[in-house]
């Protein structure tokens, strides 16, 4: 259970979260309400939703950043058999299916980060969420293979290379709840425990 916060403390969240951004348009930062337009309960959400504002600003504050940047243009660069583009766009979206907090979209070839199910975040978590994102694209690029199988082992590596979890246990649970979601895996199935030690150790990136 979380803590819901109030719009105003939303607000004051994501400009603590976005400082560079924020100090590029005010030489002293600006003030909260500056932030939000005068408005937070419009800007900000009183549920404790990351706005769409709020996720655009800190998707532009990750693209400064040489580690996101570099992959942005690799997984951009690299094409399928089929001479496509592994990567399209990075965009933000004002919610997802099952409010997940960022996915890529092996049709469209677009990673979404989606500001409901991101929830508050700072921006080191909102990173390692995009980098997870990308890494699905880069691997993925287009081609997703059916199966809690296959999927546990996708999201299983992307979670430990985007340095959401270290140990296996850790990733499995991760990568369940990842699956679940995306509809590959069932709890009247299967069980989380069953993926112990499947594609672990974690191969890294080519």
């Amino acid at each position: 259970m979380t803590k819901t916060m109030t719009p105003t403390l939303l607000a004051l969240a994501c400009l603590m979260a976005t400082p560079s951004v924020a100090r590029a348009r005010y030489s002293d930062g600006m003030n909260l309400y500056e932030y939000v337009k005068s408005n937070a309960v419009t800007n900000k959400d009183a549920f404790g939703k990351m706005s769409l504002a709020c996720c655009n600003d800190m998707l532009t504050e990750s693209f400064g950043k040489y580690e996101i940047a570099r992959m942005v243009v690799t997984a951009s660069g690299s094409r399928d058999g089929l001479g496509i583009p592994c990567l399209r766009r990075v965009k933000c979206k004002e919610s997802c299916m099952n409010d997940v907090s960022g996915g890529y979209n092996p049709i469209s070839r677009n990673v979404s980060m989606c500001a409901r199910g991101l929830g508050y975040v700072g921006q080191g978590e909102f990173d390692q969420i995009l980098i997870h994102e990308l890494i699905h694209a880069m691997s993925v690029c287009g081609w997703w293979s059916p199966g809690c199988r296959n999927c546990m082992i996708e999201e299983k590596r992307a979670y430990f290379l985007s340095g959401m979890c270290t140990d296996d246990e850790t990733c499995t649970q991760l990568a369940w709840g990842s699956c679940k979601a995306s509809f590959s895996c069932f709890d009247l199935l299967n069980k989380w425990e069953n993926y112990l030690g499947v594609g672990w150790p974690v191969n890294p990136l080519e």
